[in-house]
């Protein structure tokens, strides 16, 4: 596992977290349901009134738009560093 600066982990966490935020509401909805609640495609399904594969269309589009994001996210520059 990548160990990552404290104050870069807060700026991927929050990156991350306006991401989901800003997710239309039916991605967010079976996103959260399944990463942070650990429901399974089916369990989201009968929830949500929906088919099993429209649950999975779903994740992976909420999946695909968080991730479009991932390389949007940079660590802080180093002004330290003295390249002369």
């Amino acid at each position: 596992m990548v160990e990552l600066e404290p104050d870069f982990r807060d700026i991927v966490y929050e990156g991350i977290v306006e991401r989901i935020r800003t997710m239309p509401s039916p991605l967010r909805e079976v996103f959260v349901l399944r990463h942070y609640q650990g429901r399974t495609e089916s369990q989201i399904a009968d929830l949500l009134g929906i088919k099993t594969s429209q649950v999975i269309y779903l994740l992976r589009q909420a999946e695909r738009m968080l991730l479009s994001g991932v390389h949007l996210i940079r660590p802080p520059l180093d002004h330290s560093t003295d390249f002369d």
